[in-house]
């Protein structure tokens, strides 16, 4: 969804690619640069202690999470994929 996400802000701010810049978006927005590696932890066992402390610490997060999928999907019918847009990946 991140490809999409960029496309529908290139639409609507005009965004264009500049020449020598190929990969770049790809590279961080994609989380290919190795800034946004993330350390591999292991999950905790679902009803844990330890699980419901990051569950009761993130439920406003998800919720917002929902809410921006919701306004996604309504940006996807505001800007309907069309073959001639260029896209940034």
């Amino acid at each position: 969804e991140m490809e999409e996400t960029v496309r529908q802000l290139q639409l609507y701010y005009g965004w264009k690619q500049r020449p020598g810049m190929d990969g770049c978006v790809e590279q961080f927005v994609g989380g290919k640069h190795e800034s946004f590696m993330m350390r591999k932890r292991q999950k905790p066992a679902k009803d844990s202690e330890e699980w419901n402390m990051i569950v009761e610490k993130e439920k406003f997060d998800m919720e917002l999470y929902y809410f921006g999928l919701e306004i996604f999907s309504k940006q996807q019918r505001m800007y309907p994929y069309e073959k001639k847009d260029e896209s940034f990946f």
